[in-house]
């Protein structure tokens, strides 16, 4: 994929936005493109040619285990936010051709004997549905030979063809090709006369990228602009580049008053250590139970004494939690009241309990409430302690971070 501003664009409609004056090489952002696509299929423990169809056992679904059912894969966010659309009768919340990776993610669903032509009809992807394996406990695979074909002809145009952007197109092909060197040397199915030039592939549902993965995936890339790891400055060249997007941040930060405030990663109440539920909206359905030890764990300061964006998300109600897209109202409550905090790469998970940060506690509060969607809102901090942030509580970063 030799398109730099298709690449970058890809990455974004994954949720990993990169500096669009960056200089970062080619096989730098072909690698965060291959991680971000692993990562959505949760294919990170399978390496090159490690999958051999031939010893899995097929997929036997029916009703509503089907095999087309099976091959979704979404996030709470995003069901929660269709389901408003539709009780509220709203546009469709994902049009097709405004986002390469949801697209990308249905035609997954619907390719079985289908062709993936652009819209122009330049460029088609020929796909042969070989056989649907069962690869997980709540999924299925789907083998294939594919081929990338030159123009459409009239010989294949009666067969039944998906219409795809560009940039999904070249996304789907990325797909293909990446998971085509997870198939074992193996497993070489039999070509009819005309496939000469297919490859066995497979795809599986692919859903959305987590906070952690995208934190992952954007974190640590040295230069903004060049990409290269320094722990100075790269070069005036860089530093001129990049200085519109920095001079941003540094206006957002000019003049506001920071704070020191306390977390924990473990608490006892009343003498009873808690345990947490975390639910992450975001990322694949599903969720996390931290047992809290009795030791006091020191979290890794990955940040030294530089800046960095955190969120401080407050505790819902039963009644958000169950009608997320009702307005809330804000209310004062008695006894032992908490703020989950996080930076996007996840180094830290803590609380801001109102005990420990007397007087601190309720403005971070009422910051959260002054926000548009009064549930969470992100600031620049830095590290002050093993267990204090210093937060500038009264200035937003600019632009408005989206994990």
């Amino acid at each position: 994929m030799a398109d730099r501003g298709q690449i970058l664009g890809l990455l974004k409609s994954m949720g990993i936005e990169l500096s669009p004056n960056t200089k970062m090489k080619d096989n730098m952002l072909e690698k965060k493109l291959s991680g971000a696509l692993t990562a959505s299929q949760s294919l990170s423990t399978l390496g090159p040619s490690s999958l051999n169809p031939l010893e899995l056992p097929l997929w036997t679904g029916t009703g509503k285990a089907s095999a087309f059912e099976a091959m979704c894969r979404t996030s709470m966010a995003e069901s929660l936010g269709a389901y408003e659309n539709k009780v509220s009768e709203k546009p469709e919340p994902f049009p097709l051709y405004e986002s390469a990776f949801m697209d990308a993610r249905q035609t997954c669903r619907h390719f079985a004997y289908h062709f993936a032509a652009d819209k122009g009809d330049s460029q088609v992807i020929c796909i042969r549905l070989l056989q649907i394996y069962k690869l997980l406990l709540d999924g299925c695979i789907n083998m294939g030979n594919t081929a990338v074909i030159g123009k459409m002809t009239n010989e294949v145009e009666s067969i039944p063809h998906i219409n795809a952007a560009v940039e999904e197109q070249a996304l789907f092909h990325k797909v293909l090709a990446e998971n085509a060197r997870r198939v074992s040397i193996a497993f070489k199915p039999k070509k009819k006369r005309y496939e000469d030039t297919f490859k066995p592939s497979f795809v599986v549902p692919i859903g959305p990228l987590s906070q952690i993965d995208i934190g992952k995936l954007t974190y640590n890339t040295g230069c903004e602009i060049c990409g290269n790891k320094t722990t100075s400055r790269c070069s005036q060249f860089c530093q001129k580049a990049h200085w519109p997007e920095h001079k941003t941040m540094c206006k957002s930060l000019k003049g506001g008053t920071w704070q020191t405030i306390k977390f924990h990663t473990n608490i006892r109440v009343d003498g009873q250590l808690l345990t947490c539920a975390h639910i992450n909206h975001h990322g694949p359905v599903k969720y996390t139970i931290e047992a809290k030890s009795d030791e006091i764990e020191i979290p890794v300061n990955v940040h030294g004494d530089q800046a960095f964006l955190i969120k401080l998300q407050r505790r819902l109600s039963e009644q958000e939690m169950t009608m997320p897209f009702i307005s809330p109202k804000s209310s004062k409550s008695d006894g032992y009241q908490s703020i989950l905090v996080y930076d996007r790469q996840r180094s830290f998970r803590a609380h801001v309990w109102n005990f420990t940060n007397v007087g601190v506690y309720e403005q971070v509060l009422g910051h959260i409430w002054a926000e548009e969607n009064q549930k969470k809102m992100y600031r620049w901090a830095r590290r002050v302690g093993d267990h204090e942030l210093s937060v500038c509580l009264d200035r937003s970063p600019v632009p408005v971070p989206t994990w």
